[in-house]
This record gives structure tokens, sequence and C-alpha cells, in this order.
């Protein structure tokens, strides 16, 4: 029996976190140690959040929809369509080496789609964009080629940035999810590993490959690792018992974060221990970190459009320190002027 992808790893992820926690419209978003920041967005929320350049990268549109969900870019300028025609928007990487987002959508056979299940290459996104590229035109592999496109990050081992990552969710059930390989420079792909369930996130330090899973048939997340650079060896249980899990990134402490349905989660690659750190969304998807600084996309059930910023807040006697230090500055500099 073959569900195919409007019921593979986006829906029933989607399912289990409405079971879970049904989602009031309004959300009361708590992440102690942390300011909150609202980031308001045009439509649905889809897909990834990445932060590129100073803009915010983000999929939005409504689910499931042919030819229907979007990439903009939200910035001092506002917001603008940088590319349209997706169905089914997954995860994002931006390719600094290259200056191009990569992007990877799951739903080829939705009604009225032009293209899916592969992977789009969107040059220079920080440009002008007076008409929005499409989709079908920016393919790197072939329509169909990766049928539960998932998530996607860069080989840290490949300095051209013509080599990446991606997880493909499985279009079947029982699931069949992979670790796939992607030559960037011509759609070719190769599988490093199998025996996944709904393949999910991924992240690197650059030593290991980070991989999120969740089990097909009890829907508990779970992250393992393997080695670099060929990614083909054992895979080593790094977290498990997570409510589902979705997105991954490595932050700059060296820490784990990932999104479980309305938790965002901490997770020590050593020890496997998770802590939540924000919780309160809806369904929380896309997940960006840079310099502690954490960006969260939510779906949410039906749920408002929104990234979440969350920004570190010093502790107390960080800012008596700080404040103690611009005070002795400035006596000095009045001592020095007379």
């Amino acid at each position: 029996m073959q569900i195919r992808s409007p019921l593979r790893r986006s829906l029933v992820l989607a399912t289990v976190a409405f079971v879970l926690a049904a989602a009031p419209v309004a959300r009361a978003i708590s992440a102690p140690g942390y300011s909150i920041t609202p980031i308001a967005l045009p439509d649905f929320a889809q897909g990834d959040v990445v932060v590129a350049g100073g803009a915010l990268f983000v999929g939005v549109g409504p689910g499931f929809t042919g030819a229907g969900q979007s990439v903009v870019r939200i910035d001092g300028g506002g917001t603008t369509v940088v590319a349209n025609g997706f169905n089914s928007l997954g995860g994002f990487a931006y390719d600094a080496v290259n200056d191009r987002l990569l992007v990877v959508d799951n739903a080829d056979e939705a009604l009225g789609s032009e293209t899916g299940d592969t992977l789009y290459a969107i040059p220079h996104p920080d440009g002008t964009f007076a008409t929005p590229l499409r989709a079908k035109n920016i393919a790197v592999a072939p329509a169909g080629s990766i049928p539960g496109a998932s998530d996607i990050v860069l080989d840290p081992t490949d300095p051209t940035g013509d080599h990446a990552f991606v997880t493909d969710a499985s279009e079947s059930f029982p699931p069949a999810g992979r670790l796939l390989s992607v030559d960037l420079s011509t759609g070719a792909l190769s599988v490093l590993q199998t025996g996944l369930g709904y393949a999910a996130g991924l992240a690197t330090d650059g030593s290991k490959l980070y991989i999120g899973d969740v089990n097909g048939f009890t829907f508990a997340g779970d992250v393992s690792s393997v080695s670099l650079p060929d990614a083909t060896g054992a895979r080593t249980p790094v977290a498990g018992g997570l409510a589902g899990q979705y997105d991954l990134e490595l932050a700059s402490d060296g820490s784990l974060l990932s999104t479980s349905v309305s938790d965002l989660l901490r997770i020590d690659p050593t020890t496997g221990v998770a802590t939540a750190i924000a919780s309160g969304f809806g369904f929380a998807t896309g997940l960006f970190e840079q310099n502690g600084t954490i960006w969260v996309l939510d779906g949410g059930f039906p749920g408002v459009p929104t990234v979440y910023r969350l920004d570190l807040v010093p502790e107390p006697g960080t800012l008596a320190l700080v404040a103690a230090g611009c005070a002795l500055l400035g006596a000095r500099r009045r001592s020095a002027g007379r």
C-alpha cells in the first residue's frame, strides 16, 4: 500500500502535532532567558526559515496546493517573493560560496503541480525580483527524483558548495526513509543511509552529520549521527523519545536545536539530554540559529503565520558588570578632560 506525498512526512507530523497539542489561534510563547519578537508572514507558514545577508527567507502559502507556495524575502525593503510554484516546501539551506538558496519540495503529485519531489537553487536571493523565479525552471534534479524530500544541509567537507545531503522521508507505508547525497552541479543522487522512518531534520558540526527521524508507527522522534565525509557508516544514537522531530540546527555553542511539535529543544550531542528552551508553538517547523539568536517558524493549526525571533537576554549580573564598566569608562573620560 502506497501513501502519496499529501500523507507523507509533512501531513503525518502535522496530524501528530494536532493530536498532541491542538493549537489556539493566539500563541503564548514561553522562552525563559530570551526576548521574543514575532514576525508576521503574508500567508500560511511553510517549510523552513533561513537568515542570509541580513534578510529573512521563509516559505509561505496554502498547504499541499499545486504551485501554490512561495519563498519570500523579508528585509528593510519589505516582503519580496523571490520564487514561487512550489507545492509542499521542506528544508532550506543557504550556500554562501555560490550565493544561492537551496530549498526542497515534496508534493509533485499535488493537483495542479508543475514540478516537485526534488530540490531547487535560487541564485542571488538578495537581488531584485521584478518577477519571481518559477520553481520548475530552477530544479537541480529531475522532478520526482526525491519523493519525500524533507531537509537539506550543505556538505561541510566540500569547499566548493557543490555537494549537499538531503533526507528523503519516504512515500510509502511503512516508511522507508533515506539519506541522500546530491551533486548540485549535475543533480546526481546517491543513497548513503536506509532504514529510516519519516526522515527529518539535518545538521552538521563538520565532522558528524546529525539526522532526525520519526518512527513510522509510534511517531516518536529521535536523532542519530554518522561520521563524515562519506556518511555511509553505522548511525550512532544521540537522543530518543522526542515528541516528533522536524528540523535540526547546530547552535553556536555546539548544542543541537530541534523543533518538536509545540517545543523548541536544546539537545546535548554528548549525553543526548533534551531540554525545552521554548514552548507554546502551534507546530514548530523550520528553525535557524545565528550567534545565539534563534528563529522558529510556527505552522500552527490553523495558527497565525509567524516567525518568532528569540534573542538571549543577558543575566542580571552581566548587566550590572556592563553598567559598572560604562560608568568607570565615563569617569575616566571626564577625568582626562579636566
